[in-house]
């Protein structure tokens, strides 16, 4: 979420993991912190997360199966946790000559067009799994580098590690409400267009950056998801 005086640049370090048969990619906060949430989940309590820009977001793809899916789950979204499912089946991609190095690996240049964005990434065939960050799957190696060709999401690695004890790869199965993309992209789109409507008739009062939550005008926040569609 950027607000329209500064028009800021938010970043989250978000993690992803892979395995043979799932990945899961999320904040980076709860895998320092694994621990303490399992502890909140022993007590039934559904844990909150920083929604600022996708560090709200978890990203499950399920691929070795006959129902082979995306599990999207949504955190701080009007104080619920919203998840919904939809098919795992990767971007159309274009797979260009172009060719640079990062953190030591040889990565090659991909395009598509994906949910209203136009994509350039690069991957590394040096490690052959189909995985990427958020939804981007299926290019012939992990996919290190991705950005939409307006610079307004960037997704980039920053380090890889391969872990020295293996561990399951846990989705959490709280009380979550059932919805799907096109419902839950509605909602998002209200909170932004409508904060200061939503903030009073939750019995909020004071002020948000200096600004008065009563005054729609001053109360704004620029609507630019990730998907455009």
């Amino acid at each position: 979420m950027r607000d329209t005086v500064g028009n800021k640049k938010e970043t989250n370090i978000m993690a992803l993991l892979v395995g043979n048969k799932c990945s899961k990619f999320f904040n980076n906060f709860y895998l320092d912190n694994e621990s303490a949430l399992k502890e909140q989940y022993k007590k039934g309590e559904v844990r909150n997360m920083d929604a600022v820009g996708l560090g709200g977001t978890e990203i499950y793809k399920l691929y070795a199966s006959k129902m082979q899916k995306v599990t999207v789950v949504l955190f701080g979204v009007r104080n619920t946790v919203y998840t919904y499912a939809e098919s795992l089946q990767g971007q159309s991609w274009l797979i260009g000559p172009e060719k640079k190095k990062i953190h030591n690996y040889v990565c090659q240049k991909a395009t598509t067009t994906y949910l209203g964005r136009k994509y350039i990434a690069w991957f590394t065939p040096e490690i052959p799994v189909s995985e990427g960050p958020w939804k981007f799957y299926g290019l012939p190696g992990l996919i290190l580098d991705v950005s939409d060709e307006r610079k307004e999401y960037h997704f980039m690695c920053i380090g890889i590690e391969k872990m020295k004890n293996k561990k399951p790869i846990v989705e959490y199965n709280a009380k979550y409400e059932k919805t799907d993309r096109e419902s839950i992209n509605k909602v998002i789109k209200k909170l932004h267009t409508h904060f200061s409507q939503m903030l009073t008739g939750q019995g909020y009062v004071g002020e948000i950056n200096g600004n008065d939550i009563n005054n729609r005008e001053q109360l704004t926040f620029i609507y630019n998801p990730i998907e455009l569609e």
